[in-house]
């Protein structure tokens, strides 16, 4: 994509660090029948180039909400545009891509190195795998938001993992696997609402979680059942990294009081044993919801540091300085 330096004949649109379309949005061509009937009224091909140009120049952020479905289209139409330098990118729409779209679209997100914070809200039904890979080695997102405007009438295909993965072998090549399976991957927040995500994509997402540097996850709003949960809430003690996770509205709540009231234990465990999970969101249908809210308090107060008596380095003891006691204490009584 080319970077001229900004000119008199740029658009103005440079002016802004963020943009944000909402509203229903296209360029009028020669063929429209404008209030004032002018040429100035009539986007030209430079001029149509020039708009997006500046888009894709952008320092800060470009949300592109459901009505601008053209200017969706009309950015990855020009070739000369192969990469973004916003940091933030949303895309929200209900109408699906033409492969060679969604190809073009990955190809924008892997060249795109700036871009950090990454919402895809897309109708993710049998994407091209040119989109797949591409997705799945865009290693410098950081904070990535995939979901469906509309409930998926096939699931979410190879978005997150295979439905054929054997577990005890390993898992699979679904984007989301190949993202974290990276030692290089940035990734800190994983947001996967509304998906119809089921029990084998949570544990192939699962499985790779210990050695992630993942904070926050989102799985709330999918077709995540008793069993996939609690596999899940089995492997929590060794996902060191996690801090926050979202997952309510999901098949397990129907399930009977005696397996909600076996994986309330299974989080009571991963609670004691990982210091560093602080916020479990959607616990309401979970027999040990108050006792569960209690041990997530205690993580935010720093059980972690009231449980360091000893060195990892030494086997000598290592005592709490009495200065940092009142903090403790003053955080331990919110």
């Amino acid at each position: 994509m080319p970077s001229p330096a900004t000119s008199t004949n740029d658009t103005s649109v440079l002016t802004f660090s963020n943009v944000q379309i909402q509203i229903y949005c296209r360029f009028f061509s020669d063929t429209d029948v404008t209030t004032s009937d002018h040429d100035g009224d009539v986007c030209t091909l430079d001029d149509k180039r020039s708009f997006l140009s500046a888009l894709a120049r952008l320092p800060g952020s470009l949300v592109l909400e459901h009505n601008c479905p053209v200017i969706v289209s009309d950015l990855l139409n020009f070739d000369e545009i192969d990469h973004l330098e916003v940091r933030q990118l949303g895309i929200r729409q209900s109408e699906g891509l033409s492969d060679l779209k969604y190809a073009r679209l990955g190809a924008m997100i892997e060249r795109s190195f700036h871009l950090a914070d990454l919402t895809l809200a897309l109708p993710f039904v049998d994407v091209p795998q040119e989109f797949c890979d591409s997705l799945g080695n865009s290693i410098h997102i950081q904070k990535l938001r995939l979901t469906s405007p509309k409930k998926p009438d096939h699931g979410p295909h190879r978005l997150v993992a295979q439905p054929d993965i054997n577990i005890a072998e390993g898992v699979g090549d679904g984007i989301l696997e190949r993202l974290l399976q990276n030692p290089q991957n940035q990734l800190t927040r994983l947001e996967l609402p509304l998906l119809e995500l089921e029990d084998h994509h949570l544990i192939a997402i699962a499985q790779l979680l210990p050695t992630s540097k993942v904070r926050y996850l989102d799985f709330s709003q999918n077709c995540i059942c008793m069993w996939g949960f609690l596999e899940f809430a089995l492997l929590l003690p060794r996902m060191h990294s996690l801090h926050t996770i979202h997952f309510g509205v999901n098949l397990w709540e129907e399930s009977p009081f005696e397996a909600r009231t076996k994986c309330g234990t299974a989080l009571l465990h991963a609670l004691m044993e990982n210091p560093n999970l602080a916020w479990l969101n959607g616990m309401e249908k979970l027999p040990q919801c108050q006792l569960l809210w209690h041990y997530c308090a205690l993580n935010r107060a720093g059980r972690k540091i009231l449980g360091s008596a000893y060195s990892h380095r030494h086997d000598e003891e290592r005592p709490i300085p009495d200065g940092l006691w009142p903090h403790i204490l003053a955080r331990g009584g919110k």
